[in-house]
C-alpha cells in the first residue's frame, strides 16, 4: 500500500517538472511555422459553422508595438501557418497579428460572425478595410470595459456582411498575460444559432447540476446540521466561480470592474483550493486518523493565501503561472490523501477518491494544454466543466456513504446502548422499573423512525426536483453527449433513493413493522417481468438469462408479489454484477417435504464466494470483501434485507458456491393456489396512450420553488394548459373561492396550511360537484398513503413523481377518454 502512494508521489512529481519546465520554455508551447500562400476560408452553406486553426495565418510582433499600417502592407507569404489542431501560442510577451481571408460562395449576401472564444484574453483587436481603405476597428479583451465591445457578451464577437462570390480580409491583433490559446470560430446566422445552442446546454447542465447539488446539500445542512455539508456547499460555490471566472462571466457580472474580470479567477481558485482542503481534512477525519498530515494540511492552507497577495504585485504572466501552478499541487496532494484513506479501510472514500480524480484529470488535461504540450485546449473548457460537475455530484455521493457509515455506526451503538441500560436495570431495579425501560427503548425507536422518517422527507423533496427536471429536459433530438451526462445525474439520484429505500427498509424489519400482502398474482408473468428487466443488461456483457419453470408450479399463488420481486431482483442483480462470462439461471420447481412449498433458485457462473464468507455476506452494509466493494460497488445491504424478507415469508435464504464455479443462491416459500374467484378479481393494468388533456384545469399546492417548476413542467409536457399555482393549503383554499378546477395536487407539509387541513376545509365546503385531489408529496412510508385518503384526498403520489404516473393520475381521476395499448399492459407492471 505504501509502495502504492510512493508511486503516485513519483508520477505527482514528474507532472509537477513537465509543468514547470513548459511554464518555463515558452518555446515548447508555440505552434510551427508554416510559411505558404494565403488560405481561403470558403462559406458554403447557410448553416456554416467551423472552428479555424490552418485557415489563420499569423506573424509575432514581439515589441507589441506594430500597428494596422505596419500589417495591411504586409504581402500574404510573410503570414505563417500552422498544420497542428490548435492555435496555441501558450504564455508570452509578444503580440500576435492574425489574418483571415474569407470567400462568400454563396449565391445570397449572407452575415457571418467571427468567434474568439476565450474570454481571458487582454487584448483583442479586430480591423478590417473596405474597398475605400477606410478601417473598422473594433477593441475587445477583459482589460477594457465591456461597453467598447460591439456585443457586451463574454467572447469577442467580430460581424461581417459580405455580398455572394465577395473576398474579404480580416486581421485580429491578440496580447495577453494569460496562455494565448485561440480557439476561433466562423459560422453563418444559423450556424451561429445551432452552435450557441449546444453551448448554453452545456453551461445549463453544468450550473444546473452544481445548483441541485448545492440546495440539496444545503437542506441537508439544515436538516443533520453538521458543519462538513456547509463546507461542501463553499466548495460548490467556490467552484462554480473558477469556472465561471475562466469562462468570462465575472466581466458580465461586474461590468467595468476591470479588477474583478482580471483577478477574479486568482481569488476563486484560491479560495476554491482552501475550500478544498478543509473539506477533505473534515471528510476525510484527518485530524483524529492521520494527525501529521492533518498539520501539514493546516500550514499549507497558507500556501494559498500567500500566493494571492503574490499575484496582486508579480507581473501578470508570472501570476498566471502561480495560479495554475497553486490548482495542480492542491489536486496532486489532496487525491493521494484520499486514495490512502480508501486503501487503508475507509470505505466512504470510495466516491470521493473517483471524484479528485475527474477533477485532477481536466486540470492535468488544461494546465498542459495551456502549454500546448497537449494540442486540444479548445476542448479545455469542456474538460474542466465535466471533471468539476463530476467531482460535485460524486462528493455529494460521498457525504451520502457517509451519512450511511454514521447511520450503521450510530444504530449499533444505540442498539447496544440500549441492551447495556436494559440488562442494568434489570439487575438494579424491581420488575416494576421494566416498564420504563420498555418505555426509554420505544422512545429511542420512535426517535430513530422520526428521523428516519424526516431524513426520507427532506431527501426526496430535492430529489423530486433535480430528477424532475432531468426528465423535463430529456428530449428526444438531446445529442448523446448531453444524453450521457443526464443518464450519469439521474443513475445518480437514484443510487441515492435505492440507499435510503433500503435503509428504511431495513429499519422496518429489523422493529416489526413490515407486513405482507397477502394479495392474488400469476408467478409466471412475474418470471417474464423479470427476464425483460434484465435481457439488455445481460446482452450488455454478453451473457446469457434463463428462466425454468417446473410444469407443477401454480401458475396463480397467494403472496406478496412486491416483496418476491425484491428479493429476486437482489438475488438477479447480484448474479449478473458478479458474471463475466457464462450466465443466470432463475428455475422454479415444487417441493413437498414439509407441505407444499416452491424452491426458487438463482444459478450463475460467476466468481463465487469463498466458505468462510457465505455468512457474513447477510451482514447489513457487509460484502465478500473490500475488494469486491471497491470493483463492483453497493451499500451490502441486499442480501441481508433479502434474508430478513424470505424468513417473514416462512422460509430460508442459503447459499452454495465454490470461488471460480459461481454461486446458487435458493430459498423455499409456502405455497397457497390462488382461487378462481381470486384469479379472476386481478386486474392487468394497461398503457394510456395520446390522451388530450389541454382542455382540463389543474390547481398545483406545493411550497417549494423547485418542486412547483417540475410539477408544471410535467404538466405542460402532458399538454396541460391551464395550470394554476398555490404556495400553501389557504392559498389553494383562497383560489378555490374565486375559481373552479378540474383536479388538485396537493402537497402535505407546507406552512401556513398542510395539505390534511386544506383538503378537509375543501371537502366541508365544495358545492355539488366534488373535485378530486391527488396527494403529491415526499411522505412515502407506511401509513402515509392512508393518512392522505383518510383526509379526503381521491389519489397517491409519492415523490419524486414520474411523468408516466401523473399521467395515469389524471386519466384515472378525470375519466379521460384514451387509447388503451393492452399488448404492453403487463410491461407497464413495474
Amino acid at each position: 500500500m505504501s509502495h502504492a502512494i510512493c508511486r503516485w508521489h513519483w508520477v505527482s512529481t514528474v507532472l509537477v517538472c513537465l509543468w514547470m519546465l513548459g511554464a518555463v520554455s515558452p518555446s515548447l508551447a508555440r505552434v510551427t511555422p508554416d510559411r505558404s500562400e494565403p488560405r481561403f476560408v470558403n462559406v458554403d452553406h447557410q448553416d456554416f459553422s467551423s472552428r479555424l486553426v490552418s485557415d489563420i495565418g499569423f506573424i509575432e510582433d514581439p515589441s507589441g508595438r506594430w500597428g494596422i499600417e505596419d500589417i495591411v502592407h504586409q504581402p500574404a507569404s510573410a503570414f505563417s501557418y500552422t498544420s497542428r489542431d490548435t492555435l496555441q501560442f501558450g504564455y508570452s510577451e509578444s503580440a500576435y497579428w492574425l489574418r483571415l481571408d474569407i470567400r462568400n460562395q454563396l449565391r445570397q449576401p449572407t452575415t457571418l460572425t467571427l468567434q474568439v472564444r476565450y474570454p481571458l484574453l487582454d487584448y483583442v483587436d479586430f480591423f478590417h478595410l473596405d474597398e475605400d481603405g477606410v478601417v473598422d476597428h473594433q477593441m475587445a479583451g477583459d482589460h477594457r470595459p465591456l461597453e467598447v465591445r460591439q456585443y457586451p457578451v463574454k467572447d469577442y464577437l467580430y460581424r461581417l456582411e459580405m455580398d455572394p462570390q465577395q473576398v474579404k480580409t480580416l486581421f485580429i491583433r491578440v496580447q495577453s498575460t494569460s496562455s494565448l490559446s485561440l480557439p476561433i470560430y466562423l459560422s453563418t446566422e444559423t450556424g451561429l444559432v445551432a452552435f450557441n445552442n449546444k453551448a448554453e446546454w452545456l453551461d445549463g447542465g453544468y450550473y444546473g447540476i452544481a445548483f441541485a447539488m448545492m440546495m440539496y446539500n444545503l437542506l441537508l445542512t439544515l436538516v443533520v446540521r453538521e458543519r462538513i455539508y456547509l463546507e461542501y456547499v463553499a466548495c460548490v460555490i467556490l467552484q462554480v466561480g473558477f469556472i465561471a471566472s475562466l469562462n468570462g462571466y465575472s466581466g458580465q457580472l461586474f461590468p467595468g470592474n476591470l479588477f474583478i474580470a482580471d483577478k477574479g479567477v486568482y481569488f476563486c481558485s484560491t479560495a476554491m483550493a482552501v475550500a478544498f482542503i478543509q473539506f477533505t481534512r473534515s471528510f476525510l477525519q484527518t485530524r483524529q486518523e492521520l494527525p501529521r498530515l492533518d498539520r501539514f494540511l493546516r500550514y499549507y492552507m497558507w500556501l494559498p493565501v500567500v500566493s494571492l497577495g503574490v499575484e496582486m504585485f508579480v507581473p501578470p504572466t508570472i501570476a498566471a503561472k502561480i495560479n495554475v501552478s497553486l490548482v495542480m499541487l492542491t489536486v496532486l496532494i489532496l487525491f493521494p490523501l484520499a486514495l490512502y484513506r480508501y486503501l487503508t479501510g475507509f470505505r466512504a472514500a470510495s466516491y470521493f477518491v473517483f471524484g479528485q480524480g475527474m477533477f485532477l484529470s481536466s486540470v492535468i488535461f488544461t494546465s498542459l494544454s495551456s502549454l500546448n504540450l497537449v494540442p486540444l485546449y479548445y476542448l479545455a473548457p469542456l474538460a474542466m466543466k465535466v471533471g468539476s460537475a463530476a467531482e460535485l455530484m460524486l462528493f455529494s455521493m460521498s457525504l451520502a456513504g457517509r451519512i450511511n457509515e454514521l447511520k450503521r455506526s450510530h444504530f449499533d451503538m444505540l442498539r447496544k446502548q440500549e441492551v447495556a441500560e436494559a440488562e442494568s436495570k434489570v439487575n438494579e431495579h424491581h420488575l416494576a422499573e421494566m416498564g420504563q425501560v420498555n418505555q426509554q427503548l420505544e422512545q429511542a425507536l420512535q426517535v430513530r423512525s422520526k428521523f428516519l422518517a424526516n431524513m426520507s422527507h427532506e431527501i426526496r423533496t430535492p430529489m423530486n426536483g433535480i430528477l424532475g427536471m432531468l426528465e423535463l429536459i430529456d428530449t428526444p433530438d438531446m445529442d448523446a453527449v448531453h444524453r450521457n451526462y443526464i443518464d450519469i445525474a439521474r443513475r445518480s439520484g437514484k443510487t441515492l433513493l435505492d440507499l435510503i429505500n433500503d435503509v428504511l427498509d431495513l429499519s422496518k424489519i429489523e422493529s416489526g413493522k413490515l407486513e405482507l400482502e397477502q394479495k392474488p398474482f400469476s408467478l409466471r408473468e412475474l418470471t417474464q417481468d423479470l427476464c425483460s428487466l434484465y435481457s439488455q443488461q445481460v446482452k450488455n456483457k454478453h451473457l446469457t438469462i434463463k428462466v425454468v419453470v417446473d410444469a407443477a408450479v401454480p401458475d396463480h399463488i397467494v403472496g406478496d408479489r412486491t416483496r418476491l420481486w425484491q428479493v429476486l431482483t437482489n438475488l438477479l442483480s447480484n448474479a449478473i454484477k458478479f458474471t463475466q462470462r457464462g450466465g443466470v439461471i432463475l428455475k422454479l420447481q415444487m417441493e413437498y417435504d414439509e407441505g407444499q412449498r416452491i424452491l426458487f433458485k438463482v444459478m450463475d457462473t460467476g466468481i463465487g464466494i469463498a466458505a468462510e464468507k457465505h455468512e457474513t455476506i447477510f451482514d447489513s452494509f457487509q460484502q465478500a470483501d473490500g475488494t469486491t466493494t471497491r470493483e463492483y460497488g453497493g451499500t451490502g445491504l441486499g442480501l441481508s434485507i433479502s434474508r430478513k424478507l424470505v424468513t417473514l415469508m416462512g422460509g430460508s435464504l442459503l447459499l452454495d458456491s465454490t470461488p471460480g464455479k459461481g454461486s446458487v443462491f435458493s430459498f423455499s416459500i409456502p405455497c397457497m393456489i390462488a382461487e378462481d374467484d381470486q384469479i379472476n378479481g386481478i386486474e392487468t393494468p394497461a398503457k394510456y396512450m395520446a390522451t388530450d388533456l389541454s382542455s382540463y384545469r389543474v390547481l398545483v399546492v406545493e411550497d417549494n420553488e423547485v418542486n412547483q417548476k417540475v410539477a408544471l413542467g410535467i404538466l405542460k409536457k402532458l399538454g396541460v394548459k391551464h395550470v394554476h399555482l398555490a404556495g400553501n393549503g389557504l392559498d389553494a383554499i383562497q383560489f378555490l373561492s374565486r375559481e373552479t378546477v378540474d383536479i388538485i395536487f396537493m402537497d402535505v407539509q407546507m406552512p401556513v396550511m398542510d395539505g390534511y387541513d386544506a383538503t378537509r376545509h375543501i371537502r366541508n365546503f365544495e358545492q355539488m360537484k366534488t373535485i378530486p385531489i391527488v396527494a403529491m408529496t415526499a411522505n412515502a412510508l407506511d401509513g402515509d398513503r392512508e393518512l392522505c385518503l383518510a383526509a379526503g384526498m381521491n389519489d397517491y403520489l409519492s415523490k419524486p413523481v414520474k411523468l408516466e404516473l401523473v399521467r395515469q393520475v389524471l386519466i384515472r381521476n378525470l375519466n379521460v377518454p384514451q387509447n388503451l395499448d393492452l399488448d404492453s399492459a403487463a410491461s407497464n407492471r413495474f
